[in-house]
């Protein structure tokens, strides 16, 4: 027999002579194995009073239920707050769906009688789940006959959902040895809401280099709280790997000597280049800065550029532009289109466009987006004095900023 809990929430419960004991408010489960078991009926009594019924003494498993005791014979107990509840905790997780790399909602669950007891058999992730919630179930069936629409059945079975360090209070997850294929931001969603321990044990799962992903997606107050969470060591490794510019706004939030601490335990040239960012005030061009950019004498060919790509030199998004330089000054730019485009014997100097734009490192924030919106571009080279390349500063960079500052 198969109940969906969104049809058996708020129904009445009778005791064994027909009085009423209350209506249907929650159910007590159990990991066991591979199963999660129901181990006792929550019954509401008027004035926020409740019953706990073994679920061994529903002898009526049609609704309404009926059980086996008189409605005399179960006192109104206090709820303890450490058992697993099936609405509290499990209606409305958060299921991540590594298919569709996207973090979805437990809209209904579905209940079992097997002969083991009631088992929870599946979680329901879709439209009628949802649908059923709302007493609209019937109205979707009758567009869904009416207009001949196919609409996917959402339920997802229990053997398939793995908790994430535990369940109470957590967040689920579908196939949780397969997380590599979800956005940093989805995974920075789903640990937002975990504790110590479980973030730890979440975050131990995924390689550094992923690691430092999600934290960079994630709000400045959660970045400081994963970073202690880690440990010294572990923390310094992460900032190693984080974008030197993200790295040194994450060290600017804790207190100097934290961060002195960590900057002794990075790599010396990795450390240095976040002391130098960290030197900029907060609201220059500097402070967005990425020292990270591909650069390559304008004698070099167009095959070589495109090596240096293949070889996995250019890090992440910052290869929007190729910087061609003399020296250490700037001289030119080339678009990946440009450059694909390009014969592979051509020289970069043959092909790149002089600078028309580019900023010192204490210009303001401000002047950054001006220049990005007048020239459309995605990313402002960031030059000294004697227009030496000191980094450059990216549409996400910011649009970071800017999302940060709308928080406030």
């Amino acid at each position: 027999m198969t109940h969906f809990i969104s049809h058996i929430l708020g129904r009445p419960v009778l005791g064994s002579e027909g009085g009423l004991v209350g209506k249907v408010y929650d159910f007590v489960v159990e990991q066991r194995g591979t199963a999660l078991m129901v181990v006792a009926l929550v019954v509401r009594k008027p004035g926020r009073k409740h019953v706990v019924v073994p679920i061994e003494d529903v002898q009526e498993r049609n609704e309404p239920f009926r059980l086996a005791k008189p409605t005399s014979a179960y006192p109104v107990t206090a709820l303890a707050d450490d058992l697993l509840y099936l609405s509290r905790d499990i209606l409305d997780a958060q299921v991540i769906d590594t298919n569709g790399a996207k973090v979805i909602r437990v809209n209904d669950v579905q209940l079992d009688w097997l002969p083991s007891g009631l088992v929870v058999s599946g979680v329901d992730i879709g439209l009628w789940g949802l649908t059923r919630r709302l007493g609209l179930a019937q109205a979707l069936s009758w567009v869904a006959r009416t207009f001949k629409l196919q609409v996917p059945e959402g339920l997802v079975p229990w053997q398939y959902i793995a908790p994430v360090g535990g369940l109470q209070g957590l967040r689920l997850q579908v196939a949780h040895n397969n997380l590599k294929g979800m956005h940093p931001a989805d995974l920075a969603e789903i640990i937002s809401d975990l504790g110590h321990a479980e973030r730890l044990q979440f975050l131990e799962n995924i390689p550094l280099e992923q690691m430092a992903d999600v934290v960079e997606e994630s709000e400045p107050a959660l970045q400081v709280a994963i970073l202690r969470d880690l440990g010294e060591d572990k923390a310094a490794d992460l900032l190693d790997e984080m974008e030197p510019d993200e790295a040194a706004d994450l060290l600017d939030a804790l207190p100097e000597h934290e961060s002195e601490r960590l900057m002794e335990l990075m790599e010396p040239e990795g450390a240095e280049v976040v002391r130098e960012l960290m030197a900029y005030p907060e609201d220059t061009a500097g402070a967005l800065m990425t020292p990270r950019y591909l650069s390559l004498p304008g004698t070099a060919t167009v095959a070589e550029a495109l090596g240096r790509l293949r070889g996995g030199l250019a890090e992440r998004e910052e290869v929007i532009y190729l910087y061609v330089q003399d020296g250490e000054v700037l001289t030119g730019i080339v678009s990946l289109r440009r450059l694909l485009a390009a014969k592979d014997e051509t020289k970069l100097a043959d092909i790149a466009v002089p600078v028309a734009y580019k900023l010192l490192p204490d210009a303001s924030q401000r002047e950054v987006l001006d220049l990005m919106a007048h020239y459309n571009i995605l990313a402002v080279p960031i030059v000294d004095e004697s227009e030496h390349m000191e980094g450059i500063v990216t549409i996400y960079d910011v649009f970071d900023r800017l999302v940060e500052l709308s928080s406030r």
